[in-house]
């Protein structure tokens, strides 16, 4: 799995983990849910400047982002 789809997947696992919907993160972020879908699903590339404000919504550094393992997961509520 490529770094990048990593990252997608990350995003998704850890917004599931926090409760969050697709559209709570679109509202949040002040784009369209259809816009958030397409960074989740890895068709946009997300730029580290959103990165950080996922990482903001998620209340979580973005070098705990980097950090997570998606076997993380399953270990613990990040």
């Amino acid at each position: 799995m490529s770094k990048l789809m990593q990252n997608q997947v990350k995003i998704r696992k850890i917004r599931e983990l926090r409760g969050y919907s697709q559209d709570y993160m679109a509202v949040q972020l002040g784009i369209s849910c259809k816009r958030y879908s397409r960074i989740e699903c890895g068709e946009t590339k997300i730029t580290l400047e959103r990165l950080e404000q996922i990482c903001g919504i998620f209340n979580i550094t973005l070098g705990d982002f980097l950090s997570f393992e998606i076997s993380d997961f399953f270990k613990k509520k990040f």
